[in-house]
């Protein structure tokens, strides 16, 4: 039968200071993660929003040319702009929303 060596490598003693000091290097360390996380998350997001805008200006702008070339008044092609944005709004619903509104 063998016996059983035990030397103080096999304990191991730490002080508050030294949990502390462990807990603030971990939260730091979490707190730089989520930034970077919420970083890329927001210029993934501006992407996609910069990509609406150009496929809703690319749209316009062809509607905008006709309404010129038939002589339509600038104020009644700015107007109509924000007032379809407000029907839409209105009008369509989101069929996975739980909300009425």
């Amino acid at each position: 039968m063998r016996k059983l060596q035990i030397s103080s490598d096999y304990y191991s003693v730490t002080s508050q200071a030294q949990m502390l000091e462990a807990m603030e290097n971990i939260n730091s360390t979490f707190a730089l993660l989520l930034g970077g996380i919420a970083s890329i998350s927001l210029i993934v997001g501006g992407i996609g929003v910069m990509n609406v805008m150009l496929v809703s200006v690319s749209e316009r702008t062809r509607e905008i040319g006709i309404r010129k070339a038939l002589r339509s008044k600038k104020r009644r092609y700015i107007i109509s702009i924000p007032c379809r944005g407000i029907s839409i709004k209105w009008t369509w619903r989101n069929p996975w929303s739980n909300n009425p509104d």
